[in-house]
């Protein structure tokens, strides 16, 4: 029997072995790296953004890098674990960007997690990427994940202009012509972004300057 419950044993602990080369969730501790936040294709709207990410215990904490297409949050801060709420501006792009809350506890059992906060990042498509190096044979793992910057204020847009700009809504009849208009009567138009792109005007043209005729456009 005893030789039974040690080939038992000895299957358990290569079973162990095979699901930490897998990176997979084997032997209570959670082995291979992760983001967790921003979820992977999410479009991201308004600031600051978090991110968090998850780096198994059989990883060296020393080597953790969490980073924005390429370039390393945590060695551009000069970071060296562990560390809380450091916080500073790093460049991405060529763009500053600032970095707030960025805390990395190894201590935690069973994960290390590293998360933080970031504003400033340019609009448009960004890389979230977690990696370090296996303690058993210095491997570097990594995981990437894709998000999207957008713009709220432009996202606004169309409700801003469905809430009713002065003039009121210009409606269009079934013969082609404007109703609820008037020469001389000031049309509402579509939100319209300053240069700056931080305030928005209405736009407005005078009747007189349209061509209102029956049948017409």
């Amino acid at each position: 029997m005893r030789s039974i419950d040690t080939a038992r044993c000895l299957v358990l602990a290569i079973a162990c072995v095979a699901l930490a080369n897998l990176g997979a969730d084997g032997c209570n501790q959670f082995r291979s790296v992760r983001v967790d936040e921003p979820t992977d294709g999410e479009l991201l709207v308004g600031e600051p953004i978090a991110i968090q990410a998850s780096v198994g215990t059989n990883h060296d904490p020393a080597t953790i890098a969490l980073a924005i297409d390429g370039v390393d949050l945590v060695a551009s801060l000069g970071l060296v674990p562990p560390f809380v709420d450091a916080a500073g501006v790093v460049l991405v792009g060529g763009d500053p960007v600032q970095v707030t809350e960025l805390t990395l506890d190894p201590t935690l059992p069973g994960i290390r997690v590293i998360s933080g906060k970031v504003a400033g990042l340019p609009l448009g498509a960004h890389d979230v990427t977690v990696s370090a190096l296996r303690t058993n044979n210095a491997q570097l793992i990594s995981s990437t994940i894709s998000v999207d910057v957008l713009d709220g204020l432009l996202l606004d847009l169309p409700e801003t202009a469905a809430a009713g700009l002065p003039g009121g809504p210009v409606e269009s009849t079934s013969e082609g012509t404007l109703a609820n208009a008037a020469l001389g009567q000031a049309l509402a138009a579509p939100p319209v972004l300053t240069l700056g792109g931080d305030t928005i005007r209405s736009g407005h043209v005078s009747a007189a300057e349209q061509v209102i005729s029956a049948g017409g456009p």
